[in-house]
């Protein structure tokens, strides 16, 4: 398997992962000192944005769909840059909200997985 092959792996374990609602496993797709930048929020660790994530989880119903557009990758490093559209339906009724949004990841091969370490997203 390619490194880019590995990465669009990881990707699809993300959102099978973030779908389910399995917490652990869309950590496990982040490196532990990671800087995760959202439009209009300040920037998050690692544990802030686990926090945020299991928030959601308990009060949404949420779905994610991620297009890529590129994955560059030198050595030990590389990066995604796509748009992703995510889905959040209250539990308990009412309007499902729905983002768009345009991301660039910054990827690191730790042993042999690789990891986000930097992410950033915007309006699309």
């Amino acid at each position: 398997m390619t490194d880019e092959q590995a990465i669009e792996s990881s990707i699809r374990k993300f959102i099978e992962a973030y779908n389910a609602g399995d917490l652990k496993a869309v950590l496990a797709y982040y490196s532990d000192d990671l800087i995760k930048t959202r439009q209009g929020a300040a920037p998050e660790t690692k544990t802030e944005t686990a926090q945020r994530i299991a928030d959601a989880f308990d009060r949404f119903e949420c779905s994610v769909d991620v297009s890529n557009e590129e994955i560059q990758v030198v050595d030990d490093f590389a990066f995604t840059r796509g748009s992703f559209k995510v889905v959040l339906k209250l539990k308990n009724g009412g309007d499902a909200q729905t983002l768009h949004r345009r991301y660039l990841e910054i990827w690191r091969k730790e042993g042999a997985e690789w990891r986000v370490f930097r992410t950033m997203d915007n309006t699309a």
